[in-house]
């Protein structure tokens, strides 16, 4: 909702009337043809993300979900770095088609390691500093949450790789790839979890 008022505010600045706007049907169709892939992308992500405290509580109990969540919280409190670099160097990336593919294929690589090597820098840095880093924000009753972070963080070097490789997705326009991706990554999340939570 803000960013539908910010953008009708914005609309407005930029000297466009409220009566020239008026409503498609057919451009409706043709943007919810165009995005309902990315749709049901998010929708699978969004899913990823809590479908494991989901079953969690269901097979192992309201305790194991506290301490889960307290590690998912701090392995989760950097997810929005490679959100944003993605949305930043987008433009950059896309630039680099009109430059030939040899420039294209090189900024994609610098992307893809940059978002790779910083991930796992900041992995290892937060593997390194979990206890620590337990103890002092949720205390002694948690401790049992520290191996989960390290496990967690270490899964969000394969999230900044496969947010890297959805904005090539989109830049290509494979955004029925991207569904199916995203939706494997779902199947395959449900199957560990029911298959690993039972049994550790």
């Amino acid at each position: 909702i803000l960013i539908a008022a910010g953008l009708a505010w914005f609309y407005r600045r930029m000297d466009q009337g409220r009566e020239r706007w008026r409503f498609s049907q057919a451009r409706a169709r043709a943007l919810l043809g165009e995005s309902w892939p990315m749709i049901v992308s998010a929708v699978a992500i969004a899913g990823c993300m809590r479908l494991d405290q989901v079953l969690l509580r269901v097979l192992a109990g309201e305790a194991a979900v506290g301490v889960y969540a307290a590690a998912a919280r701090l392995g989760e409190a950097w997810y929005f770095l490679p959100m944003f670099l993605g949305t930043a160097l987008n433009p950059w990336i896309l630039a680099g088609r009109s430059l030939g593919p040899e420039v294209y294929r090189q900024r994609l690589l610098r992307f893809y390691a940059g978002m790779i090597w910083g991930a796992a820098t900041l992995a290892v840095l937060v593997a390194l500093a979990a206890g620590p880093l337990v103890s002092i924000l949720f205390g002694a009753d948690y401790l049992e949450a520290i191996n989960p972070l390290r496990i967690h963080v270490i899964g969000g070097v394969f999230l900044a790789l496969g947010m890297a490789a959805g904005k090539w997705y989109l830049a290509e326009g494979y955004a029925a790839g991207l569904m199916r991706k995203a939706l494997f990554g779902l199947a395959v999340s449900a199957a560990g979890n029911l298959l690993l939570i039972p049994r550790y």
